[in-house]
């Protein structure tokens, strides 16, 4: 069942890209209610996947296609719900995380939360909750990781962190350090990558006061 459901969402997040190429980025009254139906539909199918790998690379997939279509306020949905299923894996057993092995499950989870942290790049801040608080709660989230090889270590430990003589553990490091690219991204006059029509939504960090973050 899980096949299916992945390849229904799948299917529907390749259908919105293709209305998106075809109307070249400017919806009709029409195709703007279909697309943010079809981003509904992913947003409560994909809760009903067993496999969490499936699940966190699907909220990634789904919120990106809410952005490229205009659809803000849902992509940041996807990927609040996103974040809140990191939180969930040090809760999870190894039957629930499908017997993936550790080091596999590390490689994994530094590839995917790069991906994440990549889209992170383009979301809107909140003018409520400032224009970080999906990066801080992405951070919160994954510091509670169990990494492959590697003590627990804080994120003000990070810097001061040293591989052990295997190599192992290294994959907070590295995702770490995606992060720092990420903000470095931000702090430039002009962004590395925007969505074409909807620049005016996003602002980069020299423009923001130094006490937002």
């Amino acid at each position: 069942m899980d096949v299916v459901l992945q390849f229904l969402v799948q299917s529907v997040c390749a259908l919105v890209i293709k209305i998106h190429h075809i109307v070249k980025g400017q919806h009709t009254r029409k195709t703007a209610a279909f697309v943010r139906a079809a981003v509904g539909f992913c947003y409560i199918t994909i809760p009903s996947l067993v496999s969490v790998w499936a699940r966190l690379s699907l909220y990634v997939l789904a919120s990106q296609v809410a952005l490229i279509s205009g659809c803000v306020s849902q992509a940041e949905a996807l990927i609040k719900a996103d974040i809140t299923l990191i939180y969930e894996i040090p809760k999870l057993t190894e039957s629930e995380l499908n017997g993936v092995e550790p080091h596999l499950r590390e490689a994994w989870l530094v590839s995917y939360l790069s991906n994440l942290a990549s889209t992170l790049l383009v979301v809107p801040g909140s003018p409520f909750n400032g224009p970080f608080f999906l990066l801080k709660a992405l951070i919160n989230s994954f510091t509670e990781l169990k990494w492959y090889g590697e003590k627990r270590i804080t994120k003000t430990q990070v810097f001061s962190y040293s591989l052990n003589r295997e190599g192992k553990g290294e994959g907070k490091f590295e995702v770490y350090t995606n992060l720092l690219a990420l903000l470095s991204g931000l702090r430039q006059k002009t962004l590395p990558y925007v969505i074409e029509g909807s620049t005016f939504l996003f602002f980069p960090l020299s423009l923001m006061s130094k006490k937002t973050f």
